[in-house]
């Protein structure tokens, strides 16, 4: 059996040959969108069957309901155990318009070296997918040339992708057994780059849907219905726009199920990559991105506050730092869970503020650092240090925070309105329940739309449809599992930076019940109870009468005193002497 440099140094020999082979299948134009074509997608997927039947493969074209499927089988003579691979490409092409782009004919295909010094393919179907499908075909043939290939190899090539690939189900289902295999490899990738090859190991998903909007039984005159029916465009319009909120977060329940953060040791392997979000974009004739800018830069401010040091320089410590909205000894509370944006981390700051499009704090549509207002309606100097912590540690990130004194009640409207960029705000609970302290992220008590508790104007369905089953559930399995959801929501969209859960101390007399400290009773008077027996027998303990003091001092004045006294009698018994 051939070993790998061998296959290798194949390869480099082949390699004028290869490309030839290459372009003789691009000059097919296998356009299968095009019924005009059907009979050039049949003769690239023939041409295909018959190269890999030259190879040693059992190759054969296979008819479907559109266009025809090239299987082709492979298995090492010595026999024996050995792992079975599956390769999957396709032969059809997108049709070449607009052709008067095009520098060269689309179906003749030329190398061409351009300004960059490197030599580039130019043809259609090159880079998607003619070109990839023959990198695993003449990968096959460099080994075969040198002995045989060391594992069973199947490649199915399909002619559909282009149009959605209708045969492409029903052909696996019919052939399931004859195509298991071990691994399956879908080689329609690119490279990193024009010099570095790469294996992608993840692709983007796709989810097709048929959405029927039924309007009016007749046309319309808009000078009449223009304004009292629903054009179904513009409702249709909505429900397209409803899919994403404003930060780019799709809105769909359930759409994020399963969705984990980026593992560290991947995170890593691209940030290594070096890739520059801005040039993607630019080539393209854009500027921002149109993903989840606003929460990667609200898990990048997150991670940027140290909230331990923030305790012990302004409230000596009396305080736990919040990794939910939930604090101790209310149900659903976790004392061993720990939020990953919530623990002080600048360079992973740093790392998601560049995924978030903003890399060193720079915006990229203004090329200056990303500015932020920091609203508050303290002026005390006290309260602005506070303040000047929480903007200092966020301009490490290469954030320009600007803090924003003004009166309370300008600051009030700013929150009604929702105009503001970043505010402090702190809520005393109700009742000791999670539902009094989860709906502050409640949709139906956004600020800004109903003047609820939600200052954030978080918005989110799913959160939003766990919260409804959520807030009248007795405590129990079910409630947590629910309550765990909604945390982890809360976790993944960081609609607040978690300061602390405040920590109180107070005293109290054994004699007096029902009076536990604790920031939300107000009206807790009326629940003290006194034990009036228990006060009494206690007052009796603590106040026994003392003598001691009185005795000593009885005791110091008859010794002082009793100078005085032998002085006295001294002078009574000595006789009175003769004037």
């Amino acid at each position: 059996m051939p070993d790998l440099a061998q296959a290798l140094a194949a390869a480099d020999r082949q390699f004028d040959r290869a490309c030839e082979r290459l372009f003789d299948l691009v000059r097919i134009p296998s356009v299968s969108t095009d019924p005009a074509h059907a009979g050039d997608c049949e003769r690239a997927a023939r041409k295909l069957a018959d190269d890999l039947a030259a190879m040693g493969f059992e190759a054969s074209v296979r008819p479907t309901q559109g266009r025809p499927m090239v299987v082709a089988h492979y298995g090492p003579k010595a026999g024996g155990r050995v792992p079975h691979f599956l390769f999957y490409g396709h032969y059809d092409v997108q049709p070449a318009d607009p052709l008067e782009l095009w520098k060269t004919p689309p179906f003749e295909p030329v190398l061409r070296k351009d300004k960059d010094g490197v030599s580039r393919m130019y043809g259609r179907g090159t880079a998607d997918d003619k070109g990839q499908l023959m990198t695993f075909v003449e990968a096959a043939r460099a080994w075969l040339s040198a002995g045989e290939l060391p594992v069973r190899v199947t490649f199915l090539l399909e002619g559909e992708e282009e149009s959605g690939s209708p045969s492409l189900v029903p052909f696996l289902k019919a052939n399931r057994k004859e195509l298991s295999c071990d691994a399956a490899f879908v080689c329609d990738t690119n490279m990193w780059d024009a010099r570095t090859p790469a294996i992608t190991t993840r692709l983007r998903g796709l989810v097709h849907e048929e959405v029927t909007v039924t309007g009016p039984r007749i046309d319309l005159h808009s000078g009449m219905y223009g304004g009292p029916a629903m054009n179904p465009i513009r409702a249709l319009s909505k429900l397209i726009a409803a899919l994403h909120d404003r930060n780019g977060r799709v809105t769909i329940p359930g759409f994020y199920d399963g969705v984990s953060e980026l593992p560290k040791a991947t995170r890593k392997q691209w940030q290594a990559l070096k890739f520059s979000e801005s040039r993607f974009m630019r080539e393209i004739g854009l500027k921002l991105p149109a993903g989840e800018r606003g929460r990667k830069l609200r898990q990048a401010m997150s991670t940027a506050i140290d909230i331990g040091q923030y305790l012990e320089l302004f409230v000596n410590k009396r305080g736990v730092p919040a990794q939910s909205p939930l604090p101790p000894g209310i149900f659903g509370y976790d004392a061993a869970y720990k939020n990953p944006f919530r623990q002080f981390d600048p360079e992973r700051g740093r790392q998601l503020l560049a995924e978030a499009g903003y890399k060193n704090g720079i915006d990229p549509s203004r090329g200056e650092r990303l500015k932020l207002g920091l609203d508050t309606s303290a002026t005390t100097s006290e309260a602005l240090l506070q303040y000047e912590f929480f903007a200092s540690s966020w301009r490490q990130l290469g954030l320009d925070i600007e803090i924003r004194a003004t009166t309370y009640n300008q600051f009030q409207d700013k929150v009604r309105r929702g105009a503001y960029q970043l505010f402090s705000w702190g809520w005393n609970a109700d009742y000791p329940d999670p539902e009094n302290f989860l709906f502050l992220l409640h949709g139906a008590q956004a600020r800004a739309k109903t003047q609820g508790e939600n200052t954030s104007n978080y918005l989110n369905p799913e959160f939003d449809a766990l919260f409804e089953r959520m807030k009248t559930m007795p405590n129990g399995a079910e409630r947590q599992r629910i309550i765990d959801r909604m945390v982890e929501l809360y976790r993944r969209d960081a609609p607040w930076v978690g300061g602390f859960h405040p920590v109180s101390y107070g005293l109290t007399h054994a004699w007096m019940m029902n009076g536990k400290p604790n920031n939300m009773a107000r009206n807790n008077l009326k629940y003290l109870r006194v034990d009036v027996e228990k006060r009494a027998a206690l007052r009796r303990e603590w106040n026994q009468p003392i003598i001691w003091p009185a005795l000593l001092i009885v005791a110091l004045v008859v010794l002082g005193s009793l100078p005085a006294f032998v002085s006295y009698r001294r002078r009574e018994r000595m006789a009175a002497k003769p004037a």
